[in-house]
């Protein structure tokens, strides 16, 4: 429970935090979107001990390695500039390994409309002229 409580936070800290001036315009964005991706981890690993991967998904860990093979060969200048590249693919490869592994669970269906919801109404949340959209979208796709 405190898992889950813990990732909706953050979810949520991640696309409702007002700070959006420069130099740190989306750090504490991504970082709240890492944490939440963090105790999401934590959350399948405590809950089935082990986490199988699609063989799939492994092209996209590979695909992690070519900003430090870029950086290497000298295409890219910066060392930092690889390895903020390299966590920003490993974090989908993350996520994609997170979302099977929950998708395998028992019982996710609801759970999965639930998050498609609230990411529905936070999207909107911001501009009262489309409610009437989000509105017809929700109904179209909990169908009738």
């Amino acid at each position: 429970m405190i898992y889950s409580v813990l990732f909706f936070f953050f979810f949520g800290v991640a696309f409702l935090l007002p700070n959006h001036y420069y130099p740190w315009g989306s750090f504490y964005l991504e970082f709240s979107a890492f944490l939440a991706l963090l105790v999401a981890l934590l959350e399948r690993v405590r809950n089935i001990k082990s986490i199988s991967v699609p063989y799939v998904f492994f092209v996209f860990l590979l695909f992690s390695l070519i900003p430090i093979g870029q950086w290497v060969a000298g295409l890219i200048l910066f060392k930092g500039d690889a390895l903020l590249a390299l966590f920003y693919i490993f974090g989908f490869f993350l996520a994609l390994t997170i979302a099977d592994s929950h998708n395998k669970s028992i019982g996710c269906k609801k759970y999965v409309d639930g998050v498609a919801l609230a990411l529905v109404l936070i999207g909107g949340g911001g501009h009262l002229d489309c409610y009437h959209s989000m509105v017809i979208f929700v109904v179209q796709y909990m169908g009738p």
